[in-house]
């Protein structure tokens, strides 16, 4: 049972749930540079190919150490972009006392009785119900999947462990990344995405609303 759950495993996350995956963040890449380069969508394309093959040529010469140092490049450079942007973005806004205000105007002119800012939803809320919350805290954290928060451990946090110098380090650099990952990273995200809110109230995604598309 152990052999045949491993195999099931490795095959089912190693293709259609990693292609699923790898589908959505390479269509977020070619958006991401559609709107910073202003080209069409075959030319992000074949510059998301070329910085595809850019990348598995490094990490295929570079071996497990290269995993670590291309890691922590990579974390810097995107923490200090993201970090960026929050700052710009909060700026375009107004500061956060403006965004704190906008927000409440956007939920009063949508009929919300609560902000998007509240810390503990209320459960009668209509993008927060008590059956959605209970999913989050019940189910989601278990049942998700994605690189670096797989259920039962999973091949990406194993490869950085078996990358460290010895154990210590490697034990080290796994509380590190849950502190990253989870408590760090998320808030210029977050500061982001409602900044969007309130200076593209409009903006709709074409590919979740394929009708917007005309």
């Amino acid at each position: 049972p152990a052999a045949f759950l491993r195999g099931f495993r490795a095959l089912y996350l190693g293709l259609p749930i990693n292609c699923i995956i790898m589908g959505w963040v390479n269509l977020a890449m070619v958006k991401i540079l559609r709107g910073t380069l202003e080209v069409d969508e075959r030319s992000a394309t074949l510059i998301l190919v070329g910085m595809l093959l850019f990348t598995a040529f490094y990490t295929t010469i570079s071996g497990l150490w290269g995993v670590l140092v291309t890691d922590l490049f990579q974390f810097v450079l995107k923490m200090g972009m993201v970090i960026l942007l929050a700052i710009l973005a909060v700026k375009a806004v107004g500061g956060i006392d403006a965004l704190k205000l906008k927000i409440a105007q956007l939920d009063a002119a949508g009929g919300q009785a609560e902000s998007r800012l509240s810390f503990f939803p209320d459960l009668d809320s209509v993008w927060m119900p008590a059956i959605t919350l209970f999913v989050y805290l019940a189910v989601n954290w278990w049942a998700s999947w994605y690189p670096g928060a797989e259920p039962g451990g999973g091949g990406y946090v194993a490869q950085r462990i078996f990358s460290a110098r010895d154990e210590r380090h490697g034990l080290l650099a796994t509380l590190w990344f849950n502190v990253a990952h989870y408590a760090l990273r998320p808030w210029p995200w977050i500061l982001t995405a409602l900044a969007s809110l309130v200076l593209y109230p409009e903006l709709v995604d074409k590919e979740s609303r394929p009708s917007a598309r005309n």
